[in-house]
């Protein structure tokens, strides 16, 4: 009897100590829960922060593409303009200098006459030349213009697209604000 009385005494104060040791695992085991909660929350709060970081970032680049549109449009507009007007004066030029050889190609001294037709040939070069420089001019202005275009119109569709996004990633981090706030306990 004496023997089981000690078996008995063994035997319980064994379970006390299983179930004191249980017991102080599932206390800890709750924080521990509770940290990882807040530990998850804060990481999600973070990544939130970081994607709402990231599209403000891209919204600068949008906008900045969108300025630099702007810009390379007007000096491009006035380009063209300026190549116009070199175009139109180099016209009235020729006009005038072809008259004068024009008159003389058609005198009556011959050696008069083929003066004025070597002339009014170097005249004719260097019109076509002149010409086609302020052309070529003209037509880079215009290429520019087009890509002008095409950058405001990449930056409006961009700006556009990242408000959307902004929108939704701040109304994410807010979302993620309040289940931190939930998961520490705050109110």
């Amino acid at each position: 009897m004496n023997k089981l009385f000690t078996i008995s005494m063994k035997l319980m104060v064994i379970m006390m100590f299983l179930f004191s040791t249980t017991a102080s695992f599932s206390q800890t085991n709750t924080v521990s829960r509770e940290e990882a909660a807040i530990k998850r929350a804060e990481d999600r709060l973070e990544g939130k922060r970081l994607k709402l970081v990231d599209y403000k970032f891209q919204i600068e680049q949008a906008d900045s593409l969108f300025v630099a549109g702007e810009a390379l449009m007007e000096t491009s507009e006035i380009e063209v303009a300026e190549a116009k007007t070199k175009i139109k004066e180099l016209g009235k030029t020729y006009k005038i200098e072809g008259k004068s050889s024009a008159k003389a190609m058609k005198d009556k001294d011959r050696k008069v006459a083929s003066e004025a037709r070597k002339e009014n040939s170097e005249i004719s070069s260097k019109y076509r030349a002149d010409l086609k420089v302020l052309e070529g001019e003209k037509s880079d202005a215009a290429r520019n213009i087009m890509k002008a275009d095409r950058m405001l119109e990449k930056a409006d569709k961009k700006l556009d697209l990242l408000a959307d996004r902004l929108k939704m990633a701040e109304k994410s981090y807010k979302d993620a604000e309040k289940l931190l706030k939930e998961a520490k306990g705050d109110k």
